[in-house]
């Protein structure tokens, strides 16, 4: 029996002895330094996302703060003076529920650019995909909203989600802003009117720049 009892303390002895080194032995290596090594005789090419919210670019797309946008207002005002109801939102105009979000989003747009009228929203529409590279990122912007697939869209003029497709393939089928202006002739002011040429070439020289993209929240 003694030696039994012996056995057992000088194997139990060595056990716990067996665990205390190896939990040692796991703080030791968790203290090592770890390093990373970088071959300096090849190009690392390291990526770098940079996100900006819509909301806080948007602003900076329109005329309206300018000096430009204040001298031309009062003749502005006198030209839509002569709009009718119907060029401002079409008699039996309808949303259509399926692309709600994207309607909703483009309507944020428009307000904020000021530019309300439905007839003038066509016209900017489709005077910007005349072309697209000139009026980045603002085109990219529409042309997200506008490409939704989400089943057949009613090709109706009531239809506003139709309306706005429509003038994008206007544009697009056309490349002639003159075009534009022939089809939406009763909306009295071009996209320079309403746009900042100059900040959206500021935006497009940032993400040619750097990888930067806009979060549309």
């Amino acid at each position: 029996m003694k030696f039994h009892f012996a056995t057992c303390i000088l194997l139990c002895a060595g056990f716990g002895a067996g665990e205390i080194h190896e939990e040692e032995s796991h703080k030791v290596l968790s203290r090592q330094k770890r390093f990373i090594f970088f071959n300096t005789q090849t190009p690392v090419d390291i990526g770098l996302l940079i996100t900006v919210p819509l909301t806080f670019a948007l602003p900076t797309f329109s005329l309206k703060t300018s000096r430009r946008f204040r001298r031309e207002s009062e003749v502005d005002q006198e030209l839509t003076f002569n709009m009718t109801a119907d060029d401002i939102l079409p008699r039996g105009s309808y949303d259509d529920a399926a692309y709600s979000h994207e309607l909703q989003r483009m309507s944020t747009y428009f307000s904020v650019l000021e530019i309300e009228e439905d007839i003038c929203q066509q016209k900017i529409l489709c005077e910007i995909f005349t072309d697209a590279e000139k009026f980045k990122p603002m085109s990219d912007m529409f042309m997200k909203k506008l490409t939704v697939d989400r089943g057949i869209v009613p090709e109706k003029t009531t239809n506003r989600y139709f309306r706005y497709v429509q003038a994008m393939q206007n544009g697009l089928l056309t490349g002639d802003r003159h075009q534009c202006q022939k089809l939406y002739n009763r909306c009295p002011y071009s996209t320079e009117d309403r746009i900042h040429l100059q900040a959206l070439q500021f935006w497009a020289f940032l993400t040619s720049m750097l990888r930067l993209e806009f979060r549309d929240e």
